[in-house]
């Protein structure tokens, strides 16, 4: 046996065929990765989605056990129940003894009399499986949720993988984001910013009224505190919006008389 040799014990294992510290160890379902596309909302606030997936599963006639309802298990008499046989191999260091995982009950150390018809005894059959996942606020795009054991199942009651959801955030043609902050424009009459008033703009929340004071520049970025995107420990950013002029391309004969009246007096 390798088992007090430490990392000298876990390679001569490798070489001679499994032993060790690492014998014995049952198999592992694969990992799955999968895209998934957000709104910029549900990125913000965080949401639940439903994902279909067609994976090895748990075989639902036989729960997983790999026995067809109804019959019994026994200790398999390979093993005698231990999920491991040994092997003595003859090396220039002397007689090694080395343990493997027993095949006939791939490590488990009992096995169905009558084997599951829908399994065929692994266990595991391939199938459609629906699941809800919630997805934290804050995430952006390349980021990555693991969800543990949610991958391919293992047969034999193996240890099943994981599932990987690779985020993509949608554009939304009203905001931008910056950090935890999000951004847009309001574009307001000229004559807003000369003599002050109120604007609508939109935000996450929905529908605010801003109060714009009287010679307020264009450019002016107002901050909403705490309407930004949701942080991973609580708290939310800010939304800043840029307030932009609507100038007109065409004016009628009335307004161009009443610009030029105002451009006399120096405006």
């Amino acid at each position: 046996e390798f088992g007090d040799l430490g990392n000298l014990g876990e390679m001569f294992g490798e070489m001679f065929g499994g032993g060790g510290r690492g014998g014995g160890r049952a198999s592992r379902g694969r990992d799955i990765e999968m895209d998934i596309e957000l709104t910029f909302r549900e990125a913000a606030f965080g949401v639940k989605k439903k994902i279909e997936l067609y994976r090895d599963a748990t075989c639902e006639k036989c729960k997983g056990d790999g026995a067809e309802p109804g019959t019994k298990t026994a200790t398999c008499k390979t093993c005698q129940g231990s999920g491991q046989v040994k092997h003595t191999q003859r090396t220039i260091f002397g007689m090694i003894q080395t343990a493997a995982v027993c095949e006939e009950c791939a490590g488990r150390g009992k096995k169905p009399e009558q084997a599951c018809r829908e399994c065929k005894g692994t266990g595991v059959k391939r199938r459609d499986v629906s699941m809800e996942i919630a997805l934290p606020a804050g995430m952006s795009t390349g980021e990555a949720v693991k969800v543990s054991g949610q991958g391919e199942a293992a047969p034999h009651g193996g240890r099943a993988g994981d599932l990987y959801l690779r985020v993509t955030v949608k554009t939304d043609p009203r905001f931008a984001r910056e950090d935890h902050d999000v951004l847009s424009t309001a574009t307001l009459p000229l004559t807003t910013f000369i003599l002050g008033g109120i604007a609508e703009v939109e935000t996450l929340d929905g529908k605010r009224t801003i109060h714009i004071d009287a010679g307020t520049p264009i450019g002016t970025v107002v901050s909403l505190r705490g309407e930004g995107i949701t942080f991973a420990r609580g708290g939310r950013g800010n939304h800043r919006v840029t307030l932009v002029a609507d100038v007109p391309k065409k004016l009628s004969r009335e307004q161009k008389q009443l610009l030029e009246e105002l451009k006399k007096e120096g405006m």
